[in-house]
């Protein structure tokens, strides 16, 4: 197994509403239609078998369709970030099935200049804390490793 863990993950949500009290400024009129982002992340497990505490940096590009609620004009915000942070992965029921909570705080390194978007002036904050919790399981490709 080893103690690093590297990938490339990307995702399309509907973001809930405290990405964008979290991550927006004077964004009150505004709807985020769409967050999408492409992200590469390391983890670094204390423990070879990569269990227990673990660090981890993900970031990459993440698009934002802002909505401007009176006037209904929308625009794509892209963003670069990074976000460093720390976890747990616990395997409650033997070898496969594992939770994951973790903390972060992300920073944004770019876009945080003031925009407007039909009649709102908004930008994005510099960063803010994130909250992780992943279930998932592995299991071995090859079992005589």
């Amino acid at each position: 197994a080893g103690h690093w863990q590297m990938g490339l993950a990307g995702f399309s949500v509907k973001p809930p509403e405290f990405i964008k009290t979290t991550f927006f400024r004077n964004a009150e009129n505004l709807t985020i239609e769409r967050n999408n982002a492409v992200e590469l992340f390391a983890n670094y497990y204390l423990r070879p078998d990569r269990k227990g505490l673990y660090v981890e940096a993900i970031g990459g590009p993440e698009w934002f369709l802002m909505r401007d609620d009176a006037t209904s004009f929308s625009e794509w915000l892209t963003k670069i970030y990074l976000v460093p942070k720390v976890g747990i992965r616990i395997f409650p029921f033997r070898e496969y099935f594992y939770i994951d909570p973790s903390i972060g705080y992300s920073f944004n390194l770019s876009s945080t200049e003031t925009r407007t978007l039909g009649a709102s002036t908004y930008k994005a904050s510099r960063g803010g804390l994130l909250y992780f919790f992943q279930v998932g399981c592995r299991f071995p490709i090859n079992k005589n490793k």
